[in-house]
């Protein structure tokens, strides 16, 4: 009689460790998804006192030379381009939970263990695959505007002082 019992019994312990996992990964996206938005958050922050340090004396400070306007206007062109990809990074979008109260009622329907612990399997699968997507767009958006953000910043530091 444990004869048969013994696959569905080795698959249950299998899932319960794959469940773990899952776990596992949904806390470190969750993580990393928090830190990405106070990372975008701290830059566009920066970017905004590094224009009003430059703007705070009401003056333009463009350069008379051909080329200080040519580096100029690039310079405030990509700080106004990064301040764009941040502030769009900053959309909510959707996240995806592993239990919610909908699910709640459909597990006290699951017949048994095993039956429980595929749906919840199919449902870290299901969050991860949106929950990912979620993460790698802020984490693009925040890859790209980074760079231009500093060099605008920057060669306007330097017309301005020098």
């Amino acid at each position: 009689m444990g004869l048969p019992d013994a696959p569905e019994l080795v698959q249950e312990q299998t899932l319960e460790i794959a469940l773990e996992e899952q776990r596992r990964v949904y806390d470190w996206i969750c993580s990393n998804y928090e830190q990405v938005r106070v990372k975008i958050l701290t830059l566009l922050g920066g970017g905004l006192a590094a224009l009003t340090f430059l703007y705070s004396d009401g003056k333009l400070f463009i350069p008379a030379q051909i080329y200080g306007r040519i580096f100029y206007f690039a310079a405030l062109a990509f700080i106004i381009a990064a301040l764009t990809f941040l502030v769009t990074s900053l959309k909510p979008l959707h996240w995806e939970f592993p239990i919610e109260d909908k699910d709640l009622l459909k597990i006290h329907k699951v017949p048994s263990k095993l039956d429980y612990l595929i749906y919840m399997r199919d449902k870290y699968m299901e969050c991860y695959t949106i929950n990912i997507s979620a993460y790698e767009y802020k984490q693009k958006l925040f890859n790209i505007s980074l760079y231009p953000l500093i060099f605008g910043v920057i060669i306007l530091v330097v017309i301005k002082l020098f």
